[in-house]
């Protein structure tokens, strides 16, 4: 429900550092998810540092559903001084057989965004988490879309 005329479908949400509180914040998810809303959640919030970003703010693009989302949250964040020169890169994980079309794919969203972000394409020889962290560990801000 919203008071105001534009309902929302977006809720944030930071993780909860006290464990304890861990499961009554799934239950949280969990109704957001019945009320067929988005959810982003900011993990290690408070280890970001807001003022001083010193790498790239990347995206793990898995297709239109909310990565177009993604893409607009991050160049809104590169619109705040600091965040200013930080530059987006769009990561894409395909097969071998789909590199170029990924590629492809990648280069026309940014193009029709009008954002400037740099398109990679990984190959899928290795499981996500390990891309994920030789990829992104020196990343400022990192948005993943999973799907439950």
């Amino acid at each position: 429900f919203s008071a105001s005329p534009i309902a929302f479908n977006v809720v944030l949400s930071g993780w909860p550092e006290n464990i304890e509180r861990v499961d009554s914040y799934f239950k949280h998810i969990l109704t957001i998810k019945r009320l067929y809303k988005s959810c982003l959640l900011l993990l290690n919030g408070h280890k970001l540092n807001l003022k001083n970003p010193t790498g790239p703010i990347d995206i793990y693009w898995r297709g239109r559903h909310n990565g177009s989302l993604m893409l607009l949250l991050a160049y809104l964040i590169t619109c705040n001084k600091y965040w200013k020169k930080i530059p987006i890169r769009l990561i894409r994980v395909a097969t071998n057989e789909n590199l170029l079309q990924a590629k492809e794919e990648l280069s026309l969203l940014i193009k029709e965004a009008r954002i400037e972000a740099k398109a990679i394409v990984l190959s899928a020889d290795f499981p996500f988490d390990t891309i994920l962290k030789s990829t992104s560990s020196n990343s400022s801000l990192i948005f993943i879309f999973r799907t439950p």
